[in-house]
């Protein structure tokens, strides 16, 4: 499920996909609308990314075949509701896994609200900075940060998928 404007990148987007194979039954585009842009600044190891979104019609459709994963990651802060009917849509088919790397919305949201996603989540994304802001330690030391037991704790994650990030830092 995604949203592109009918500008040149939500055309060029949606074109190299299908060059690509990707079915793109699940794209909805928007007339007269730019697509969401996202600009990445790095310098060295250090990134920040600067999201611009647009108002688009941010609702959960459930896909034409079941998927064996779902990616979920930087949506706007007006997506709520899409979350809310993911979460009932990965609670009907356990065997669906979901990869999920917060953005800049589903952190300010918090990890209480994030709850369940945290909970679902096969595979967690996420820097040291904002598993930091989700709580999962207030030291800047990798070894606070990885203590799979109060991460678990203050996250709400899973312990073995926690100790899966471990080859990541």
């Amino acid at each position: 499920v995604s949203w592109v404007g009918d500008d040149a990148v939500g055309q060029l987007t949606v074109a190299k996909m299908r060059k690509f194979g990707v079915d793109m039954s699940g794209v909805s585009t928007k007339k007269d609308s730019r697509s969401n842009y996202h600009y990445v600044l790095r310098s060295g190891a250090e990134r920040t990314i600067i999201a611009s979104y647009e108002k688009f019609d941010y609702r959960w459709r459930e896909p034409v075949c079941r998927p064996d994963w779902v990616y979920l990651s930087m949506i706007s802060a007006d997506s709520w509701e899409l979350h809310s009917s993911l979460i009932e849509y990965l609670d009907k088919d356990p065997s669906i896994k979901l990869a999920f790397q917060p953005g800049p919305s589903h952190l300010m949201w918090g990890k209480n609200k994030l709850a369940k996603l945290l909970e679902r989540a096969e595979v967690l994304i996420m820097n040291t900075e904002e598993a930091k802001s989700l709580g999962a330690s207030e030291s800047d030391d990798i070894a606070s940060i990885l203590d799979w037991q109060a991460a678990v704790d203050r996250i709400g994650g899973r312990e073995d998928l926690l100790k899966q990030m471990a080859g990541l830092f």
